[in-house]
């Protein structure tokens, strides 16, 4: 686990530096994701599409992401948001 904490910090001071750098962002998404950190994994992958929208495997490793999460997990997270947005 040490590696992974050290390669997102690393990835973090690549992204301060140069924070259009999509490769950072998947860097550290992979990194987020074998630490079971899913929903920092998908928002890295999230910016990786915005950054480089051509590349489709970014897609299929959200679909990868989220398949790891568990459903009531999924249906809380939406019940949230759709409660957030009536308040």
């Amino acid at each position: 686990m040490k590696q992974h904490d050290q390669a997102i910090k690393d990835y973090c001071e690549a992204i301060r530096l140069e924070p259009n750098e999509a490769i950072a962002y998947f860097g550290r998404g992979i990194a987020y994701s074998d630490k079971g950190q899913y929903d920092h994994s998908i928002n890295d992958f999230k910016e990786v599409i915005r950054l480089e929208p051509n590349l489709a495997n970014i897609y299929a490793r959200i679909i990868k992401q989220i398949s790891h999460l568990d459903i009531d997990y999924i249906i809380q997270k939406v019940v949230y948001r759709q409660t957030s947005k009536l308040m």
